[in-house]
């Protein structure tokens, strides 16, 4: 029994370390030609969310997913929805106002990832119907 309990809780700290980060951001540039993104991160949580001023950017590794997000009212998270059409050079990332969005990266070199590069973009948050 205290092998099993070991090896679950070495399981869980593993999986946790290869995850990456999840960063809600407000992205503001697309180059989907070069493949990188110019965001501002939220810090916060509600009432007390806000935009930094500071602009980060981001380089998308080969591969990466662009979904639309679903909010789940059962669960109360934000869900990977369908991929968006034309990716990076939907119609979406073209506003002035930017996009709000959750970017994935990774923590370690995996695949065509390398270590920072974001792996996922999920856009929006419509909620979807509970079931």
């Amino acid at each position: 029994m205290k092998r099993f309990l070991c090896a679950a809780i070495l399981t869980v700290g593993f999986v946790g370390i290869v995850m990456g980060d999840e960063i809600a951001v407000s992205i503001t540039k697309v180059d989907a030609d070069k493949g990188t993104i110019e965001y501002k991160k939220y810090t916060g949580t509600g009432k007390n969310k806000k935009l930094e001023d500071t602009v980060n950017k981001g380089e998308i590794a080969k591969g990466a997913k662009i979904l639309k997000g679903m909010f789940n009212k059962d669960t109360k998270k934000q869900e990977d929805g369908d991929a968006v059409e034309n990716g990076l050079k939907n119609e979406a990332f073209s506003s002035d106002k930017g996009v709000n969005a959750t970017i994935f990266t990774a923590d370690a070199d995996e695949g065509d990832a390398k270590k920072g590069q974001i792996t996922k973009i999920r856009i929006g948050g419509k909620k979807k119907a509970a079931n």
